[in-house]
């Protein structure tokens, strides 16, 4: 072997200005602002719903396990469940 071996020559991807291009910045777009259409249902149920059962819905809409918080009170266990969120 006589010379040097040529190297390879690498293609590098290009730039980008955002983390999301046009098409999936609408999708996430789109998902927020379904999540906090849900968010707000739950809120309005929580807060407006004469049945324990319609709060507990409510704020299972805005939360995983936020049913649980409508029961939870003020005693002991309702503090763990608000520390925990």
């Amino acid at each position: 072997m006589i010379g040097n071996p040529p190297t390879p020559y690498l293609s590098l991807l290009p730039e980008r200005d955002t983390m999301l291009g046009p098409v999936a910045r609408r999708r996430v777009a789109r998902l927020w602002i379904g999540y906090a259409i849900l968010f707000v249902a739950g809120l309005s149920l929580s807060q407006f719903a004469s049945r324990p059962s319609g709060q507990a819905f409510g704020l299972g809409l805005m939360l995983p396990g936020g049913g649980f918080l409508a029961h939870a009170g003020t005693s002991g266990l309702g503090i763990a469940h608000i520390h925990v969120v």
